[in-house]
């Protein structure tokens, strides 16, 4: 946990040098942010690559929504993270519905500041040995 504490604190560092960087850009009347936006997901891409490791807490202190469907608990992906989403990783609808997510056909539905979809932490199988 204490490790993620310091990476949370990190993201938060990077979440106001990239806001500040798009007001100077306004303030400069430049409408352009690709090459910032690049920076940042370059940099925060290292600290949340793993999401399947993460415990509820770090999830939801990174925005994700644990979403109970009609037949699947699914943790439905901030926007922010959209861009860091693995290509051909499976995707689950809360309907218990699946995919493997391709970014340019995936869809663009959102709830909650989320995609409508998202994946399920994998449970580790019960072994037998107490």
């Amino acid at each position: 946990m204490q490790e993620f504490d310091h990476n949370k604190n990190y993201l938060y560092r990077c979440f106001r040098w990239l806001t500040n960087e798009i007001v100077k850009n306004q303030l400069n009347g430049k409408t352009d942010v690709e090459d910032i936006l690049s920076k940042f997901y370059d940099t925060v891409s290292n600290y949340v690559s793993d999401f399947y490791i993460m415990t509820d807490e770090e999830l939801l202190d990174l925005g994700f929504i644990r979403y109970e469907g009609s037949s699947a608990v699914v943790w439905l992906i901030p926007l922010w993270l959209m861009p860091l989403i693995p290509e051909n990783m499976k995707m689950y609808k809360p309907d218990g519905s699946s995919f493997y997510y391709n970014s340019k056909t995936a869809p663009k539905d959102i709830m909650f500041n989320c995609l409508t979809y998202g994946f399920k932490i994998k449970e580790v199988p019960y072994c037998g040995i107490d």
